[in-house]
This record gives structure tokens, sequence and C-alpha cells, in this order.
């Protein structure tokens, strides 16, 4: 392991830029596999437009489908992590505590085309809210309003009056203090949220979110990050390296078919020509 880059990397997340402030509380991570990807909620990238324009009744429909999953569930925060947590498009983003899982997406390999990327970690410092917070109620319940609705919070006058009486109105089934200038202030930009880790995969990857509002104003949770390069050419070096760290398919991935799906590759070998 003596030309491993995961040394290298380690040690730029353990040196932030010179300058860069709020290193006190520590770091959140996020990593992904292509560099030039949005750093965007699933819901509004341009390929899910079509479900953004009916969030409303598509969270309603996979909680009517499946209501027994969601028993527990008491706001609409835990609703919208649980649908990621299955693969439907949020307001969710996932990020993590763990350098070394955010490194492990970084360095995920595409083997669909030759035109492989750079992989990227972000860095970003923690400066989380929590799950219960009255600011996560008011973004998350944006996912309850019509597209008409959400139309209107970004107008003027009786318009967003009535839009943000609407958002209101479930944010106070949650937090009954709320008034709609708290919304208002609340409803614009991105949070990071810290949620309850009441499935074993967020616990495995010491997952968190960025919850995604309306455009933002204000504070912005991208304003302060630093970003590390993942380079294309050592990916697969860096699996093998990560692997030896203990962190792989099967630890971050908890689920019985997607271990079963690690330690196959982990066992599988090519076939060469002399055994056919």
């Amino acid at each position: 392991m003596g030309d491993s880059w995961v040394p290298e990397y380690i040690a730029q997340i353990l040196t932030p830029p010179e300058g860069f402030p709020y290193t006190d509380s520590g770091f959140a991570y996020r990593g992904q596999s292509d560099i030039r990807w949005e750093r965007k909620a699933g819901i509004l990238r341009e390929e899910n437009m079509d479900i953004l324009r009916n969030e409303r009744e598509a969270v309603r429909e996979i909680i009517s489908i499946h209501p027994e999953d969601f028993r527990d569930d008491t706001t609409m925060f835990d609703r919208l992590a649980r649908i990621q947590h299955f693969g439907m498009p949020t307001r969710l983003l996932d990020i993590t505590l763990n350098p070394l899982a955010a490194l492990f997406f970084a360095s995920e390999a595409d083997n669909n085309t030759s035109d492989e990327h750079d992989g990227l970690v972000e860095c970003y410092p923690r400066r989380f809210s929590y799950f219960d917070d009255v600011l996560v109620s008011v973004k998350s319940n944006i996912a309850n309003l019509s597209a008409y609705e959400k139309e209107q919070l970004a107008g003027s006058g009786s318009d967003l009056d009535n839009a943000v009486s609407r958002l209101l109105s479930f944010v106070r089934m949650e937090h009954p203090e709320c008034d709609a200038e708290t919304v208002k202030r609340w409803m614009r930009g991105r949070a990071f949220v810290m949620p309850k880790r009441n499935n074993r995969r967020l616990v495995a990857q010491a997952g968190a979110f960025l919850l995604f509002g309306l455009p933002p104003g204000g504070y912005d949770a991208y304003r302060y990050m630093y970003q590390i390069a993942v380079p294309k050419e050592r990916k697969s070096s860096i699996r093998r390296d990560l692997d030896q760290l203990g962190v792989n398919e099967t630890t971050l991935f908890v689920e019985l078919e997607r271990t079963a799906a690690g330690i196959k590759e982990r066992y599988r070998k090519p076939i060469s020509a002399t055994t056919l």
C-alpha cells in the first residue's frame, strides 16, 4: 500500500485550506462518483421535474400503499427520510459524518461506459439542525403543497400570504407555536439535518441529510465548503485499500441483498480462457 492514495486523502481531510472557517465543530461529507454532477436533491434534478410537479401526490401515494412502513413516523421529515431510503427522489441529499464512507461513494467506477470521470468529496462544516427543529419542519412540509401553491410561495402579496398560510397549517401539526413570519424565514435555502438513525443503513454510513427548501436566500449551506477531487485512475485501488480498512459494500449496506452482492464481488474471479 506504499503508493496508496488514501493517506493523501486523509491528510487533506485533516488539514482544511488555510483560513477556512468553522473548523472547530468538525465536518460532514458528501461523495459522488462523477465530479460533474450537480449538488441537488434528487427531486430537483432535471430528469425528475415531473415528479417535482406532482410531489404532493407522489408522497401521499407511497404512504397510502405502504402505511405500516410509515406508522412510527411523526413528522414530514421522517417520512421523506424513509422514502429516500427506499430510492424515491425527495428533497433530501445524502451526506455522511464518515470521510471514508464519502470516499467509498466517490470512488465508485462507472462500469457502463469507458468515459470515466474523477470523483468528488465535498467537506462542509457541521452546522446541523435536528429532525424535530421548526426550520426542518418548514422546509420538509413544502412537499405537502401543490405545484400551484409552491409557485405562490415564490410570489408576493395575497398569493404569497395564501401559500404561507397553507404551509403553516401543515407545520403547526408538528409545531403548534409556529407563525407565518417563521415560515417565511425558513422556507428558503438548504439545511444540514441530523435525522433519527432509525434504520441500520443510516447507522452504518453515519448518515445525515441536506434538506432543500425553496431556492436559497440569505445563508446558503454551500457557502462554506471545500472539495477534494478523486482521481479516476485511482478508483479501483482506492476501493481495495478501503476494503482493507473495513469500508466496503458489506459494512456500508447492511441489508441482506447488498451484503450478498458485496461478498459475491469480493470472491468472484475473472474466468480465463484456460478454464473454459
